[in-house]
């Protein structure tokens, strides 16, 4: 799978959201198991949403323990203030502090 197909794949799935988009504006979203590929998918959605079409953007939690989810080129949010990941793991409590 190469980036430009990934990229496409993003654009195409945010901007088939529509109005529905604007919904998750200004708005903090908790994804469990961000770290996997539907995960990514997802966060790489709120992403492009956030550079392209939300005026206010949204933040993303993405919780994931990362015993299977690995590092992909395709799928790099380091850096990004709209995205925190977090581990995290059901046994346990919820490492994050603030409202979502």
């Amino acid at each position: 799978m190469s980036g430009e197909v990934v990229r496409e794949d993003i654009s195409t799935i945010a901007r088939n959201l529509g109005k529905d988009a604007k919904k998750f504006e200004g708005k903090t979203i908790l994804l469990s198991g961000g770290g996997g590929f539907l995960g990514k998918y997802i966060t790489g959605t709120f992403s492009y949403l956030n550079d392209v079409i939300l005026s206010k953007p949204c933040r993303v939690i993405s919780v994931d323990n990362y015993i299977t989810g690995k590092h992909h080129p395709h799928f790099n949010y380091k850096g990004r203030e709209d995205v925190l990941e977090v581990w995290g793991d059901v046994s346990q409590p919820l490492p994050v502090r603030e409202p979502i």
